[in-house]
């Protein structure tokens, strides 16, 4: 270039001709350079690639030729344009294919990595159940490892790449955010979690006899600490666009399942964990607890009569049991008294009941709390001091219990343990044992299984343990009220207060018992009610047919050798009946028969809800059909579920 023109300062060249050109006038003629270039040929255009030189009047000419034209400028810029194409193309379709075999490995990386993760997750939470902490952890560390695997590769540049491409390129954005969310889970939620499982060890759990209530308290910290990082994460993955790939659309749905149920199970958590050392006298706090051992041989509404009672107390979760001692049948229950619609419910029954001085039939009320009111009563009047709650428990949840710790030896020799309990005590004892001597004998052994539940839950499995628990809560064979209402929504929380349903949206029918002969012949009972098919009315409201049948399984052949506290009334079971209409809703066109006999039922008002109750008589070997509507409030958004006394029938599988 420097032959065509030599670069002076910013504002000084030179022509062709070496003369100086300032500020736009040549030195030479001082004309103005416009001037002198329009009396020339050819001004200076830097050469093109094509090594002519363009002329100011659209030509060009060749090096050491003649000015000759051989071509028009278009033409010149298409070659240009079409050579860049060319060569844009060419660079897109080697990167486009190096992308595309690059991700496709790394795609089938990401798969194994992925699947490893679902594989994992399937076993933390199998760890979790069974309480094995270094399954948890293990578990734990390999879905951290492959977390961090995914995120890596998909944050290399052949995915950034891809996610550029129109369309799919959101779906490979919304794998990286899953990806992100992955890591963060791990890192700041799942590890954490499964380093701090020493709690989900019975073996720290619980040891010389106290439960481990600091070991609580810190799995509720760190529960708390992983509910907000599970949260974000949810709401991350949620405002995801539906995915175009189908693969990544069924990931993101499993994904978003997993998240909001380890969601409801922190919430769940974080709701119950933190009232736990308080209950379990954390800080040096002693907690007293009424525990009372009900009989379904002999049926009350909550589950059975209460048959022993016994005090433990809880100091910084060491356990001490008191002696078993019966209730008895003549004592005061400290000013609480049935209210005058309990007095009409149980009209049929009153006299006999007299539920303010016998503790025994106290629990007439299916609604728990309040049958906790009267035996916090008659203990204040039998010990002089107050409780801070009331446990029920019945053979049924004794029985589910000791198939996990294991069984007990008896003073007459015989073995209570997982397969037997309820058998034992709701029927054999009343061969085995003296009728003089029962209440003795169920004194002791209430004591004894209770001792050997709390002492045998250290060597336990605390999955076995808390599915054991949890039976027994599901059919009412455990019930809890606590004096502290945070402590009472726990109870109600884990759906352990034994109450009756208050939530129109999710209507409850009750069904409950209450055994009038006071003989323990109900051992022979079971009962099932069903619920027919819905019918809309014009108000909003929905109306089912319910039938109810009570069956007596006790033949001639029983009856000839059983002793007489079984063989009561020839072996006719004589119940008050009482049926609950779901909050909000009523019963109506109530039909009762038994063999040639029809009973009467009455309609009553309890706690706001609308009850019928009426005494059904089943023979031996016969049984009993009351049949009934139940409408439920336009506010129900579920079929109607029915809540029964609990029972333990020689006819039904324990």
């Amino acid at each position: 270039m420097e032959k065509h023109l030599r670069q002076a300062g910013s504002m000084e060249w030179g022509d062709r001709d070496g003369h100086d050109v300032k500020e736009g006038w040549t030195t030479r003629s001082q004309r103005p350079l416009e001037q002198l270039q329009s009396l020339s040929q050819h001004v200076y255009i830097p050469p093109s690639r094509s090594g002519r030189m363009r002329t100011s009047r659209g030509g060009s000419v060749g090096r050491g030729a003649s000015g000759t034209n051989h071509g028009s400028p278009a033409s010149t810029i298409g070659h240009v344009i079409a050579s860049v194409i060319g060569v844009t193309i060419v660079l897109l379709l080697v990167v486009g294919g190096l992308t595309a075999y690059n991700v496709y490995n790394s795609a089938k990386r990401v798969a194994s990595e992925a699947s490893n993760i679902m594989a994992c997750v399937d076993k933390f939470e199998t760890a979790t159940r069974d309480g094995n902490p270094q399954a948890l952890r293990s578990a734990a560390s390999d879905i951290n490892g492959s977390a961090h695997g995914i995120q890596n590769e998909l944050g290399s540049p052949w995915w950034v790449i891809a996610s550029l491409v129109p369309v799919y390129g959101s779906d490979v954005k919304s794998a990286q955010t899953l990806a992100d969310s992955m890591v963060d889970l791990s890192d700041n939620a799942l590890s954490p979690l499964a380093y701090d499982s020493g709690v989900l060890s019975l073996s720290s759990l619980v040891s010389d006899g106290a439960i481990n209530a600091d070991a609580i308290s810190s799995l509720a910290s760190t529960c708390q600490a992983a509910q907000p990082i599970v949260r974000r994460n949810a709401e991350a993955i949620n405002a995801l666009p539906d995915a175009h790939i189908e693969q990544f659309a069924t990931v993101f749905r499993k994904v978003r399942g997993r998240l909001s149920s380890f969601d409801d199970a922190l919430t769940k958590a974080n709701r119950i964990l933190p009232v736990l050392p308080d209950m379990l006298g954390a800080g040096g706090q002693t907690r007293r607890y009424l525990i009372v051992a009900q009989s379904n041989a002999e049926l009350r509404p909550t589950g059975g009569l209460p048959g022993s009672w016994g005090l433990m107390e809880v100091t910084d979760g060491k356990i001490v049991l008191g002696k078993f001692s019966s209730p008895g049948t003549s004592r005061s229950s400290d000013g609480v008294v049935m209210s005058p619609d309990e007095v009409e419910v149980f009209a049929d029954v009153y006299q006999d009941m007299q539920a303010e001085r016998k503790p025994t039939n106290c629990n007439f009320n299916p609604n728990f709390p309040r049958t906790a009111e009267f035996l916090r009563g008659f203990w204040r009047n039998h010990a002089g001091d107050d409780v801070d709650g009331v446990i029920a428990i019945d053979p049924v949840f004794l029985q589910y219990v000791l198939a996990v710790t294991g069984g007990v030896t008896t003073s007459i020799g015989a073995t209570i343990d997982g397969a037997n309990a309820a058998k034992h005590l709701l029927n054999r004892v009343y061969w085995d044992v003296p009728l003089s001597e029962q209440d003795s004998y169920f004194n002791d052994v209430a004591g004894q299984v209770c001792t050997k539940i709390f002492s045998g839950m250290e060597s336990s499995n605390i999955a076995d343990l808390a599915r054991a628990i949890g039976k027994g809560i599901d059919g009412g064979n455990v019930q809890v009220w606590m004096a502290e209402p945070g402590e009472q929504g726990v109870m109600r929380e884990l759906h352990a207060s034994g109450e009756v349903s208050s939530d129109p949206s999710h209507p409850v029918i009750g069904v409950y018992y209450y055994n009038y002969d006071h003989c323990k012949s109900d051992w022979y009972m079971s009962s099932d009610t069903s619920v027919g098919i819905a019918r809309a009315n014009d108000d909003g409201t929905v109306s089912y047919s319910v039938t109810t049948s009570i069956t007596n399984s006790l033949t001639r052949e029983i009856l000839n050798s059983a002793p007489s506290y079984v063989n009561a009334a020839d072996g006719t079971l004589s119940n008050e009946v009482i049926l609950y209409a779901p909050a909000g809703g009523f019963i109506s066109d109530i039909n009762c028969t038994s063999d040639d006999l029809t009973f009467e039922f009455r309609s009553c008002s309890l706690d706001g809800f609308n009850v019928w109750s009426g005494l059904v008589f089943t023979r031996a070997s016969g049984f009993s059909t009351i049949r009934y509507t139940v409408t439920v409030p336009k506010e129900a958004a579920t079929v109607p579920t029915v809540r029964t006394t609990p029972m333990a029938s020689a006819s039904v599988s324990i």
